[in-house]
């Protein structure tokens, strides 16, 4: 609900919202049950996002600290911690804190290297990384490793669950799929 409000841009319904999900959420065997930990720690980011709409950086960056504190304690390796972390660099590019924005999306991006789940939560924050990156002159190896995020190795493996699944069957998709394999080796 707290996330529908924040997007229709009923801000302070949005915050009110997601500060009663945590309190909620936290009741719940005293917020140690592993869904309620993400659960607060997806709030947190929210929250983050709304006090960044309300020009609060001190307290949007306070926020994504405590998400990421309880995914590094709770999920470490986690698509979820490293989006937050994409999140946070991007809040401290935006902050003018570039040094610092950079040094954490490369942390973020070399951790986060070959885990093919998470490149989707940090892509959408590489935009700024290159933007750091064009304005370093020594960025180009960075560069091209957070690149490799963009290239995406689950079209891959779909792939080849997908010509397992053909080459296995015994109807007129896998004859044909079959076929094409055929005419291409020859």
């Amino acid at each position: 609900q707290g996330a529908a409000l924040r997007l229709s841009g009923d801000l302070a319904a949005a915050k009110l919202a997601q500060t009663r999900s945590i309190e909620r959420v936290l009741k719940v065997r005293g917020g140690k049950v592993a869904s309620a930990v993400w659960l607060h720690a997806g709030a947190l980011v929210e929250l983050a996002s709304l006090a960044e709409a309300g020009n609060d950086l001190t307290g949007a960056r306070k926020q994504l600290d405590d998400a990421i504190a309880l995914y590094r304690t709770n999920y470490p390796g986690s698509p979820a911690l490293f989006g937050a972390q994409a999140r946070l660099a991007a809040l401290l590019a935006r902050a003018g804190s570039k040094d610092e924005a950079r040094t954490l999306f490369r942390d973020t991006v070399k951790a986060s290297a070959g885990n093919a789940g998470v490149s989707a939560n940090v892509r959408g924050y590489l935009g700024t990384y290159f933007d750091l990156l064009a304005a370093d002159s020594g960025g180009a190896a960075d560069f091209f490793t957070a690149s490799q995020l963009l290239v995406r190795p689950g079209v891959a493996q779909t792939q080849a669950v997908f010509a397992r699944e053909l080459s296995g069957g015994s109807d007129e998709a896998a004859r044909l799929f079959r076929l094409s394999l055929n005419q291409s080796r020859d």
